[in-house]
């Protein structure tokens, strides 16, 4: 069974961004497209799978929250479309500012890396 496009590109970005993570930078979408070889208008979804079901399904740190996007943010694109909702503008950046060092911060990168490619090897080349 094929796996749905978006999950071979989250798993060719996954690096890139565990390595802005690691290095405490964030990052844009000229440089993922750049470190998986794939065109910047196809990471819509993959963020979002990287975002609800990396992170939110395995909870460790959204790390899409590292991408910055020339045209801003969007509800739909944020670290966390719900609380967005909740929240002032004002509110809200303070809070991605806090999960973006709770990025930094996480010990477990290298491990959510491996599993990831592991559960998906495929996609990894």
């Amino acid at each position: 069974m094929a796996l749905p496009s978006h999950v071979p590109i989250a798993v060719k970005i996954f690096p890139h961004l565990v390595e802005c993570a690691k290095t405490g930078r964030r990052t844009t979408y000229d440089e993922l497209g750049e470190a998986a070889g794939v065109e910047t208008r196809l990471f819509s979804r993959p963020l979002a799978f990287i975002r609800d079901w990396v992170c939110l399904d395995h909870n460790i740190p959204p790390i899409s929250v590292l991408v910055e996007r020339k045209g801003g943010t969007t509800v739909s694109n944020r670290f966390n479309p719900v609380l967005c909702a909740t929240m002032t503008a004002a509110e809200y950046a303070a809070a991605e500012k806090e999960v973006i060092q709770q990025v930094y911060d996480y010990p477990g990168w290298d491990r959510a890396l491996s599993g990831l490619q592991n559960l998906f090897p495929e996609s990894s080349s």
